[in-house]
């Protein structure tokens, strides 16, 4: 009996110990499971959180974009009316949210320049350079301003840095050909005219300096057919008919010559052939 007693206080204290060895397994789990939720929980609200950061920072983003571009159209809006000042105000505003917009940069150079402070203009374009050193249009902006401040040498080598980057530019081979002209080289000048007509076969600012240059050594046919090319290709270019004016009369052909410049004086208001011809008593009715 007391051996049955002893058992079964040994059974008992067995299975006592079973349920709360399960008891404590339980709490365990259950305190595990809660840790569990509470991290689970917690990179919930972390992965929240950086989302509404992330979006926040692309709402400021996106404003200062708009208000970037805001600033840019009202640029081109003033420019567009001649107001260069007004201008010049607004890429000042969108360089201050965007530093590096080359756009900005170049159009304030130009603004600039038709104010005639090529200098803040020139600084504009080293400014873009810098940004992008492979920006053809800085290039060549900042070279065009060189040939506006008389600097004839820096801007060839500026035009050859922009020929170097686009060796088919057009505007590149004009303005170089424009500051070897200026320089008195009208061998080379002549050579960049007929490259850049080359690269751009309408391009009617280089037939009429070539056709200049032609009349200079007195190949007068050449200079013709060069601004008849600059009038089909811009039939409103005063340049064009006063500079036909001149080897049609080298040639004695005055009826022709008056014929343009009639044209240029009243229908275009630029009157240099007329008076060129009136002064040399060429004119022909």
């Amino acid at each position: 009996m007391r051996k049955f007693i002893t058992a079964a206080l040994i059974v008992g204290a067995i299975a006592s110990g079973a349920f709360a060895a399960q008891n404590q397994k339980a709490g365990q789990s259950q305190k595990t499971a809660q840790s569990q939720k509470a991290t689970q929980s917690q990179k919930a609200t972390q992965s929240q959180k950086a989302k509404q950061s992330k979006k926040v920072a692309q709402n400021q983003e996106a404003t200062q974009s708009q208000e970037d571009v805001s600033q840019m159209d009202m640029a081109m809006a003033a420019f567009n009316k001649g107001d260069f000042h007004g201008a010049i105000a607004h890429y000042d505003m969108a360089l201050k949210e965007n530093g590096k917009n080359t756009i900005a940069l170049k159009n304030r150079a130009l603004a600039y320049s038709r104010l005639g402070d090529h200098k803040q203009a020139l600084a504009g374009y080293e400014a873009a350079q810098k940004v992008d050193p492979k920006d053809e249009k800085a290039v060549w902006g900042a070279a065009t301003t060189l040939n506006a401040l008389g600097e004839y040498d820096e801007a060839i080598k500026t035009f050859d840095k922009a020929l170097k980057i686009n060796p088919d530019y057009a505007e590149a081979f004009f303005g170089r050909g424009l500051a070897r002209q200026n320089l008195g080289d009208a061998k080379n000048a002549l050579v960049d005219y007929t490259l850049a007509i080359k690269a751009k076969g309408d391009y009617a600012a280089a037939y009429i300096n070539r056709g200049g240059l032609y009349r200079k050594n007195s190949e007068y046919h050449a200079a013709i057919a060069d601004y008849t090319k600059a009038i089909e290709y811009a039939p409103k270019n005063a340049a064009a008919y006063n500079g036909r004016v001149l080897p049609y009369a080298d040639i004695g052909e005055y009826k022709k010559a008056t014929e343009d410049a009639k044209f240029a004086c009243e229908q275009l208001k630029s009157c240099s052939g007329l008076e060129y011809l009136q002064k040399n008593k060429f004119v022909r009715e």
